[in-house]
């Protein structure tokens, strides 16, 4: 080993010392000034980095305000046109190309839920705790419809709604009943 360190121009091995040997024999500091330098510049250009990426986080966050607030307007108008039994409006929102879940496990598509001819409708409730997500043209919608009709009740609901021509659509839903 001392001939690998002569070979390599190391003259002297530093070695940590463990707790029990006393501070003053552990070396103070092992790196240079410019070593020391390289770091501290190194570690203000990631910090700045960083700030600028967080900058750039929150004006994106800022930028989808409104079409979160497209999306919750079109949820809010999707329960109500399922309320009052207003299939032309609910058609307009849902996509041809839908597809669902019920709570009770049917695959259902845009025909059982907004059939052309009519048809029944949604008891009397309201969404509550909805959270919208949107990433780009494509939106998630999160939320409970707590119903107000002689027999109370919850549903948890997942839509997936994409912006196009006509506007917000939704494509994707799920229901869970809420116990």
């Amino acid at each position: 080993m001392r001939l690998l360190d002569q070979q390599a121009g190391i003259t002297q091995r530093r070695h940590f010392s463990p707790p029990s040997v006393s501070k003053a024999s552990i070396p103070v500091c092992l790196l240079s000034k410019e070593d020391t330098l390289r770091i501290f510049t190194s570690l203000v250009m990631i910090s700045g980095m960083s700030l600028f990426a967080v900058a750039q986080t929150t004006n994106q966050k800022a930028s989808t305000a409104p079409a979160e607030q497209e999306v919750s307007a079109a949820v809010a108008k999707w329960l109500a046109s399922s309320q009052e039994g207003d299939f032309t409006a609910l058609r307009k929102l849902v996509a041809d190309d839908f597809i669902g879940t019920t709570f009770s496990g049917e695959v259902v598509s845009k025909d059982d839920v907004a059939p052309q001819s009519g048809g029944g409708s949604f008891p009397e409730g309201a969404v509550q705790d909805l959270h919208v997500r949107v990433y780009g043209d494509t939106a998630v919608a999160i939320g409970a419809l707590v119903f107000k009709s002689k027999q109370p009740g919850t549903l948890r609901f997942t839509e997936v709604w994409t912006k196009r021509q006509v506007g917000w659509q939704m494509v994707a839903a799920h229901l869970s009943r809420v116990s």
